[in-house]
């Protein structure tokens, strides 16, 4: 189930973006995010100047955890916001087809 689905704004232009599995940690919130044709693993982070070490910590966090079973990559570039992408899936990684 979708917890939320609609137009992401961003200053690249917005995507229509749907949002899956929040979860609580310590100094935020992760959660998973389809964008158009990528999967994102997203942070919120509180706190102010500690946001890029919450980040970073999360991304190392998510790969290890990860152990290679799925094909995350960092992302083009880390943000410094308080919504961060801290790892991405291509598309052809995520969704799985039926043999006919």
């Amino acid at each position: 189930m979708i917890d939320s689905w609609g137009y992401v704004s961003n200053p690249s232009g917005g995507f229509l973006g749907a949002c899956r599995h929040f979860a609580d940690f310590p100094r935020g919130q992760m959660f998973l995010q389809f964008e158009e044709r990528k999967l994102c693993f997203k942070i919120y982070g509180r706190g102010g100047e500690q946001r890029s070490s919450i980040r970073n910590k999360s991304h190392e966090t998510l790969l290890e955890t990860s152990g290679g079973r799925f094909p995350i990559d960092k992302p083009s570039r880390f943000g410094v916001g308080e919504y961060m992408t801290i790892a991405v899936a291509d598309d052809k990684d995520v969704w799985v087809h039926r043999a006919d």
